[in-house]
């Protein structure tokens, strides 16, 4: 009987166990692609937006060529809006950039 009782408890704590790994996985992963600095900021807000609608994605945002300036130091916008506080903001929600 105390066997059995080992047994389930042991069971139980597998099936939690799995459980907790199966819920950290991302619900889904998506790459977002920037070739041009110029929309950098619209793609960024589509980031956003789709973590808001969906917290447990992966997201990666990729980057070549003219549309990795905006991830160079003290890099602006056409309006002179740095875009690092938004870059962090991101980072934070677990974005990942890659050049």
């Amino acid at each position: 009987m105390k066997l059995a009782g080992l047994l389930g408890a042991a069971l139980i704590d597998v099936a939690t166990f799995s459980g907790a790994a199966r819920a950290q996985e991302p619900s889904s992963k998506v790459v977002y692609h920037v070739n041009d600095a110029s929309v950098a900021r619209v793609a960024m807000n589509n980031v956003k937006n789709h973590l808001n609608a969906e917290p447990g994605a992966k997201i990666v945002v990729v980057s070549h060529g003219k549309g990795s300036d905006f991830l160079l130091n003290d890099a602006k916008d056409d309006k002179g809006e740095p875009y690092t506080a938004q870059i962090a903001g991101l980072k934070d929600m677990g974005v990942d950039f890659r050049v």
